[in-house]
């Protein structure tokens, strides 16, 4: 990464959250050989992956990412310190949760969680579960959880003892395609709750596709790297 990279990196994670991103990527660097985590350019290119990641946070509500430093990162986002979260009221009734499903390598979710989110990674596959897993220990991120499970039989009552649960943002990113994204997520879908897919540059296809089984208002945002956003809301089955 060069030198412009570095300091993108700087003005959106603090110093505890780059040590964290530095074990991250050498644990990716670890467990690549006997998983297959991520494509080999991607490998040369992990910081523009979590930059990528990191900038979901600008299509975001602010109260949920508590987001209320005066420091503001290159694309407008703020960087949210360990006072913020602290000094962030949260109520033990209702958890409010950013679902990362086929988590795979942990991108976007676990950027998220280093960034303070309260994410949820679900991925099919043991192994990568277990790579995920030890990604949590390692960094000590007790905002995350990861479950293995079909993310089309997973349920969201079950994740933990709050209460009242509820998605707010659904993400992936290289999942499938759009209709794909929706079939499997469709039964934790809420009326609040908002889709952020990290999609290619197809996109425009992809929704006319998915178009014919699905209403839901939707954006084309922008993305760090090439490609789109795309955000869903309102979904409603045809």
């Amino acid at each position: 990464m060069n030198k412009s990279g570095k300091e993108k990196i700087s003005r959106i994670f603090d110093k505890d959250q780059q040590t964290k991103l530095d074990i991250y990527m050498q644990m990716i660097l670890d467990w690549q050989p006997m998983l297959h985590l991520v494509s080999t350019n991607a490998l040369q290119n992990l910081r523009k992956h979590i930059l990528d990641s990191a900038y979901l946070l600008k299509f975001m509500d602010s109260e949920l990412t508590s987001a209320k430093s005066e420091n503001e990162s290159f694309f407008g986002i703020k960087n949210i310190t360990e006072q913020d979260q602290l000094n962030e009221p949260k109520s033990p009734e209702l958890c409010k949760y950013i679902l990362d499903f086929g988590s795979g390598n942990g991108f976007p979710g676990v950027i998220l969680a280093i960034l303070g989110l309260d994410v949820i990674l679900v991925e099919i596959h043991k192994k990568k579960c277990i790579f995920l897993d030890e990604v949590k220990i390692k960094l000590e991120l007790n905002n995350l959880q990861v479950y293995n499970s079909d993310i089309r039989n997973f349920n969201l009552q079950s994740s933990n003892s709050c209460k009242y649960k509820e998605i707010k943002y659904i993400v992936t990113k290289g999942f499938g395609k759009v209709d794909k994204c929706i079939e499997y997520t469709e039964h934790i879908w809420s009326e609040d709750t908002v889709g952020l897919f990290i999609k290619s540059n197809d996109v425009e296809s992809e929704l006319e596709q998915a178009l014919t089984k699905w209403n839901f208002n939707h954006k084309i945002l922008s993305r760090y790297m090439p490609g789109f956003v795309l955000e869903l809301k309102n979904l409603r089955k045809i």
